[in-house]
């Protein structure tokens, strides 16, 4: 939880001396006589919470008034001058901004507002929106609009209303929904503004108004239905419906088989016609062999031919190179091998052309399988084309036509549903809407654990405070006050008694927002705790009350920091100075001691 404490207050004039005042991070206890200022302080601080009244007499020459805070170590200043609705702004506090801010009562279009400022230092980034009253309407929720839980000046210390709420009434609504906000870290939601009666009257006309129309184009719709299915009889389509799905299954079936047969009988073309080509290739190389042995046989006929002439012709005894005589046998040998040769030779060429013939005819066959994989294949494509496809095609389009009228029957059916259920439901809601509407009472969500916890922490501080003759006290919800031994605060006529209890109910609150709710102030402002004492009381303040009333201040400094004033008289002498907490005392004496708040005002 984000906190911060008022270290600084400086009213400034030209001319004129500053009149300053440094608080403790805790307790600042601030006496003195009447008209020494001390409520001028209080009042100078409101004005730096966005108060719209001139916190100091324009006689006095002061123009200016400046707070400064610390949070966390870091700084913010809040500089304001009377009579303006614009405050400027200095920090160094990285979730709040320099600049110039909107002070004045109401929204500006151009700048900020002063109060997003005090709440970003206790942890709220974004003004929410409250409801403010009991029909839930909302507003935006300010800093001014939490004041009454931690600001009491002198004007209403002593009130016999709830010190906790706001004196116009109109305003009660969104403090209450302001204290729910700090304590549950939220809005409350899930809530419809009530209407006014005429409003309402003329909502419920124009919901009429509509639901006639809309019912008048549902009947059009289920008239123009009706004439479409008249046209079809009484057709029972689901019947129908279900017979050409059975026709769409068988035709898609024989597709299917047609169109896997085709693409077998390509695939076999295919095959055979690579098998063509590779038979024409090897039949031109037979060819080229066929050539090449007719050749070598006329070659070796030539040659036979000419050993037969050369048979003829003498030969040789002798070798004509180097005279050795030539052997007969070598002769007869080198004939013989021709013989053989050329018979070798012969029986090739005699299986080639065998080999041919029968390769020719594997042609032919081929070449006759081709063609009659093309009339099948041609034959399977006419059936597809020709006839299933288009037999598909038409009890497709008559399925979609009955299934576009099963859909049409449907729709009727839920219109005319539809239809009934509109009259009653608009019956039931023209019922509900002249009902009495939900009311928000803020005081309900509260509930008994806020009465509780209050009425406990109220009791311990009573006790502290050394309240006597107390038996019993409980927060009163219907009054939002404390009521003490069974009696309300305003049967006691005294103007101390009704002071001092209203400073017990603000440090009640001050002390359950602290241990429980999810943002505090975190600050209590109180202008003279025991106003009105010397006034005749029929409830007597004891001294023991007030030294346990400022002992109180002084033990529970950790829930935040507390700015007292109070008279000379009423403040007992206690050790208020320390690391934390300060007294300030005003003498209304120019010999000893402060004067008073003023430098220049005596």
């Amino acid at each position: 939880m984000r906190q911060f404490h008022i270290s600084k207050l400086v009213v400034s004039g030209d001319g004129k001396d500053d009149a300053i005042i440094d608080f403790a991070s805790g307790l600042t206890v601030i006496s003195g006589p009447s008209n020494s200022g001390k409520s001028c302080i209080l009042n100078c601080i409101d004005y730096c919470f966005g108060g719209g009244n001139r916190p100091l007499d324009e006689s006095f020459g002061y123009e200016r008034v400046r707070l400064e805070l610390s949070s966390q170590e870091e700084k913010v200043s809040i500089s304001r001058c009377f009579g303006s609705n614009q405050a400027d702004v200095m920090s160094t506090v990285s979730y709040v901004e320099s600049g110039t801010y909107f002070a004045g009562r109401g929204k500006s279009k151009r700048l900020q507002s002063l109060s997003s400022v005090w709440l970003s230092l206790i942890g709220i980034e974004e003004e929410p929106a409250v409801i403010k009253n009991k029909h839930f309407k909302t507003n935006t929720m300010s800093w001014r609009m939490l004041s009454p839980l931690f600001f009491l000046d002198e004007e209403k210390v002593d009130t016999k209303a709830s010190a906790l709420l706001p004196r116009e009434s109109t305003a009660k609504t969104s403090l209450l929904s302001s204290l729910i906000y700090l304590i549950e870290g939220k809005a409350l939601s899930g809530f419809d503004v009530n209407d006014s009666a005429e409003i309402k009257e003329a909502k419920v006309q124009a919901v009429k108004d509509y639901a006639h129309m809309s019912l008048t184009k549902i009947r059009e719709r289920i008239t123009q239905i009706n004439s479409e299915l008249d046209l079809w009889g009484d057709m029972d389509l689901v019947v129908e419906i279900d017979k050409l799905l059975d026709q769409i299954k068988s035709t898609e079936k024989e597709l299917v088989n047609a169109t896997n047969q085709s693409q077998e009988l390509y695939a076999q073309t295919d095959e055979l016609k690579q098998e063509q080509v590779n038979k024409e290739v090897l039949l031109s190389r037979y060819y080229a062999l066929k050539t090449q042995l007719e050749a070598d046989l006329r070659r070796l006929s030539f040659i036979n031919q000419a050993e037969d002439i050369s048979s003829s012709i003498k030969q040789p005894q002798t070798c004509p190179f180097c005279d050795a005589l030539l052997k007969e046998r070598d002769a007869e040998k080198h004939e013989e091998s021709l013989r053989a040769e050329f018979k070798k030779t012969f029986q090739q060429h005699q299986g080639l052309l065998e080999t041919i013939d029968s390769l020719k005819q594997e042609i032919t066959y081929g070449k006759q399988e081709q063609a009659q994989f093309a009339q099948q294949i041609d034959a399977l494509q006419n059936l597809i084309h020709a006839k299933l496809t288009p037999r598909f095609n038409q009890v497709k389009n008559q399925y979609h036509s009955l299934k576009q009228l099963l859909e049409l029957k449907n729709e009727k059916s839920i219109l005319e549903n539809l239809v009934s259920m509109w009259n009653q439901d608009m019956y039931d809601w023209v019922d509900s809407s002249n009902q009495k509407e939900e009311e928000y009472h803020p005081r309900d969500i509260l509930g008994s654990l806020f009465v509780d916890g209050m009425s406990t922490i109220a009791s311990e501080i009573l006790k502290e405070t050394n309240f006597t003759n107390l038996d019993l006290v409980r927060f009163n919800m219907s009054s939002f006050d404390l009521d003490i031994n069974g009696s309300k605060k305003e049967t006691f006529q005294g103007k101390g008694y009704r002071s001092f209890i209203n400073t017990v109910l603000l440090l009640t609150m001050r002390k359950y927002l602290y241990e429980t709710a999810c943002f505090s102030p975190g600050i209590l402002l109180v202008d003279t705790p025991f106003l009105g004492l010397d006034e005749g009381e029929t409830f007597e303040i004891s001294d023991g009350m007030k030294v346990g009333m400022f002992k109180y201040f002084l033990e529970h400094q950790e829930e935040g920091q507390l700015i007292i004033i109070e008279n000379t008289e009423h403040t007992p002498q206690l050790d208020y100075d320390s690391s934390v907490s300060k007294h300030i005392v005003f003498t209304k004496s120019t010999e000893r001691g402060r004067y008073g708040f003023l430098p220049d005002v005596k």
